[in-house]
């Protein structure tokens, strides 16, 4: 059910939301978005987490369903909120305040890590 690969870390997330984020604000729809960065310098994980989000977008099930298969990277509960977004067309605003969100915990993680190193 879920592809669990590894190969994606939270980092490479968070750059490839923001990126998709920019393209969408910028007026690109997330189909076209998606294939741009697919078709840019991206290691095999990030391509085949693009790819992933473009079959969900082509079967209309939206970006929420693709990211959805990446559970270790990509919280469960932030699955929801973005579905429920882009149910109410807010999928675009809410994809920069996820990346966001996640880039905060991420920093979190390490200065937790590093504090309980000491």
């Amino acid at each position: 059910m879920f592809k669990r690969d590894a190969s994606i870390d939270r980092e490479t997330l968070i750059d490839l939301l923001q990126q998709l984020d920019q393209y969408q604000t910028g007026g690109v729809p997330p189909d076209d978005a998606l294939a741009i960065l697919k078709a840019g310098p991206q290691r095999t994980g990030s391509k085949r987490l693009l790819q992933t989000l473009q079959d969900s977008d082509a079967k209309s099930q939206g970006l929420a369903d693709g990211l959805a298969q990446y559970p270790r990277v990509f919280y469960p509960f932030l699955t929801e909120v973005l579905r429920d977004a882009e149910k109410e067309d807010r999928g675009p605003a809410l994809l920069q305040q996820c990346s966001a969100f996640l880039a905060n915990i991420t920093v979190l993680d390490r200065s937790g890590r590093n504090a309980l190193k000491r």
